[in-house]
């Protein structure tokens, strides 16, 4: 979240724009990267074949991007046709006729990868006197599987007077329901095999109880990044439950310091007032102010997070109270922006931190979003000899995300930029006069009039014909 790519309008040649495409979060980065696709050397259409409604609004939002990688190999690009269900295949230049055989494995591409995109429930039986084990003390062995295995697990137990089985339900992507199933089954074993002593996810709740955490939090990543969902379309209106957020992250350990790190809205707004409510310390940096973009909140972060480490390992040392128990650092985003990092060099970034915090014996949890990881976090959680465990916050989102008040037009004034969550609103689509955009993005969407998704208001999705500078107190 936070990154462009540049690439040519879905539904027209028209010249190359700037969309906020949630495909560049899988490298966690903002703003690090641009690719540019190429354009037909001339207009010639092979092929026109006809897509399910909810492939094509994938392809419209976002996933044509990828269809297009993948066309290229055959000298071919997609475009989307205008008020249809349909997509042509154009020759960039070299092809003239489409094979049948291709035709098929290009149809059958585009299928892989709008199903990679649709969450799926998975359900398997249970025995009902594992219920109660299986949830927890308040619920907290389910959250706990759900934060490790990065989907949402539901517990549904069959009435009293039945002799069925329980369900539980994973609700999920196809790639990380293929990794989780076989791991909660590998769990529900334990219980049976353990009953009625500890098994393997009652030991490791014990073993978090003993754990004292440390967060730190990038707010820009964290909360732009629960508005990307899993099929790939951006919902504007999705915030992050501050509240809710802090206490999964905390879970049933002791807390020592949360701190969050942000841009712009000024220190005084409302937002930053939800996370001290939560026990952060709050840190904001400016914005560039000729790019608009963060600058000093990876370092700040970075530095902050460093030096606690330091003072905890020295209170260690020192045989200092403070400094007891088994000590992790909750770092909480998925950036792994390297940009500034001269060759030879080891710079002030989340992926050295992570490594270094690590190998001073710690154990280090990277809370993200599934689209939003970095590869480099990957490799880091694979390496067995790191304490690097990625949470995925996928598993929580109906935990920890609500509906913006401000897409109901209520208490305005806490409202911000529901395309950057950092600006002040302060202009309105039109004419449903809706005051939801900065300055700075209303001038990155107006292009886009005329064309969805962008060219629909983000609330009422009503199609919009200009975007105006809107009074800061309606009428």
């Amino acid at each position: 979240p936070g990154c462009w790519y540049i690439h040519p309008d879905p539904l027209g040649n028209t010249p190359p724009i700037n969309l906020d495409h949630p495909s560049c979060a899988s490298e966690g980065s903002a703003g690090s990267a641009q690719q540019t696709e190429a354009q037909p050397a001339r207009e010639l259409v092979l092929q026109t074949f006809e897509v399910a409604e909810d492939i094509y609004n994938q392809l419209l939002h976002g996933m044509l991007y990828h269809f297009n990688r993948y066309l290229r190999r055959y000298g071919l690009q997609g475009r989307l046709r205008r008020n249809s269900l349909q997509v042509e295949l154009l020759s960039l230049g070299q092809v003239e006729v489409l094979q049948n055989e291709v035709e098929d494995e290009i149809q059958m591409e585009l299928l892989r990868l709008t199903s990679l995109r649709q969450e799926l429930i998975e359900r398997i039986p249970l025995v009902r006197h594992l219920v109660k084990r299986l949830i927890g003390p308040q619920g907290q062995i389910c959250r706990m599987l759900s934060r490790d295995l990065g989907v949402e697990i539901y517990v549904q137990n069959s009435p009293p007077e039945s002799d069925r089985d329980a369900i539980v339900e994973m609700t999920g992507v196809p790639a990380l329901l293929e990794e989780a199933r076989p791991v909660l089954e590998q769990h529900l074993i334990s219980f049976l095999q353990n009953s009625p002593h500890q098994a393997a996810p009652e030991l490791q709740l014990a073993a978090e109880m003993q754990e004292v955490v440390h967060v730190f939090v990038d707010n820009s990543n964290i909360s732009i990044g629960c508005q990307f969902l899993p099929s790939g379309t951006r919902d504007f209106t999705q915030r992050l439950s501050i509240q809710k957020f802090a206490q999964a992250v905390i879970g049933i350990r002791q807390v020592r310091r949360q701190v969050v790190v942000g841009s712009k809205p000024p220190r005084s707004h409302g937002i930053w007032q939800h996370w001290e409510n939560a026990g952060y310390q709050v840190l904001v940096e400016w914005r560039d102010p000729e790019s608009n973009r963060e600058q000093f909140v990876d370092a700040r972060l970075v530095a902050e997070a460093m030096m606690h480490v330091d003072h905890i390992d020295r209170l260690q040392q020192q045989g200092d109270p403070r400094g007891r128990g088994r000590h992790v650092l909750a770092l909480c985003t998925g950036d792994g922006n390297l940009e500034g990092q001269a060759a030879g060099t080891v710079g002030a970034n989340f992926i050295n931190l992570a490594q270094h915090v690590a190998r001073r014996g710690w154990k280090v949890e990277v809370w993200c979003w599934h689209s939003a990881c970095h590869s480099a976090y990957r490799r880091l959680a694979e390496n067995l000899d790191m304490q690097v465990k990625l949470c995925f916050l996928d598993g929580l989102r109906s935990k920890i995300t609500m509906v913006s008040r401000s897409a109901a037009l209520e208490e305005e004034e806490e409202s911000l930029c529901v395309q950057c969550l950092s600006n002040i609103p302060t202009h309105a689509f039109q004419p449903c006069n809706h005051k939801i955009l900065c300055g700075d993005c209303a001038a990155d969407v107006l292009p886009h009039r005329g064309r969805p998704p962008l060219g629909l208001c983000f609330i009422c999705r009503v199609e919009w014909t200009d975007i105006a500078a809107a009074p800061a107190h309606p009428s």
